[in-house]
């Protein structure tokens, strides 16, 4: 009977210590998982704004289409090789954006009208809805657009070196491309001026270096954005930008980012698809920009 007691004890004793080991080890454990407690204050948001510029130097690309009868297109003229327009394109832009709280953004956005002339001796007839140009006859040709509008981001991912999110706005665009000479009588005109809802998503990531004795700093990071056009079947639209950004802050009141990178763009309006009239519209090129936060 004291054998039994005695083994009873030892197993009771071996019990105690394997608890109060795995009790030690189970706080330890907790001790390296929790947290250490903040002792800074909440930051509270401050609201700003931008205004800035932006230039693109592009390529134009595209065809333009007309028909004699309704429901067909004629020949597909090329704006660079049948139609005589320049390749090269520049672009120049304003946007001013308004951030009243942390995940939400404003902003207004316009493109100066641009033109463009060309001419060239075709070597192919080309068929349009008034006229037929032969083969070896001369013709002038004109390209006009331009673009406005404006938008909300909502930036549900929010970091302090990165943001995201979706964005919608509404844009006004406008395109002509005319072509004729002396003998058509009347120029061929396709003219497009339309209000097109587009959504799309957008990020930027942000890290800082500081750097002299004034505590100024260095933002270096990359940026991506794109949009799409609500209305398929009426006016499809399509841009994607993508890049690299670095601002320069000093103290902590003023701001200046400049972004380059590419940006590529794309019409498809078939509305008078079924009167003879269809455009195809590409540029894709270099973006550069500067923007000042107040």
């Amino acid at each position: 009977m004291a054998a039994t007691n005695t083994s009873e004890n030892r197993n009771c004793s071996s019990s105690k210590y394997i608890y109060a080991a795995v009790s030690v080890l189970a706080m330890l454990l907790a001790l390296l998982v929790i947290p250490e407690h903040s002792v800074a204050e909440p930051l509270e948001y401050n609201p700003f704004a931008t205004i800035g510029l932006e230039a693109r130097w592009g390529r134009l690309d595209g065809r333009l289409g007309f028909a004699q009868d309704t429901g067909e297109t004629g020949t597909l003229n090329d704006f660079v090789m049948d139609l005589g327009l320049p390749r090269n394109t520049m672009t120049w832009g304003v946007q001013a954006t308004a951030r009243p709280l942390e995940h939400h953004l404003v902003r207004i956005f316009g493109y100066l009208p641009e033109t463009y002339k060309g001419g060239t001796t075709l070597n192919r007839a080309l068929t349009t809805r008034n006229f037929t140009y032969a083969a070896g006859t001369s013709i002038l040709s004109e390209f006009k657009t331009a673009m406005f509008g404006f938008g909300y981001d909502l930036d549900f991912l929010v970091g302090p070196k990165w943001y995201g999110g979706l964005h919608g706005n509404i844009r006004h665009m406008l395109v002509q491309v005319r072509m004729g000479n002396a003998a058509s009588g009347r120029e061929d005109t396709l003219s497009i001026a339309e209000t097109v809802p587009c959504l799309g998503a957008h990020m930027q990531t942000r890290n800082t270096f500081e750097f002299g004795p004034g505590r100024g700093n260095v933002n270096l990071g990359g940026f991506a954005r794109m949009n799409f056009s609500m209305t398929p079947n009426f006016m499809n639209y399509f841009d994607v930008t993508a890049g690299v950004a670095v601002g320069f802050r000093v103290g902590m009141l003023a701001m200046v980012e400049t972004k380059i990178g590419y940006h590529y763009e794309s019409y498809y309006h078939d509305q008078e698809v079924n009167g003879g009239k269809i455009l195809e519209l590409r540029r894709d090129g270099i973006l550069l920009s500067l923007e000042g936060l107040f």
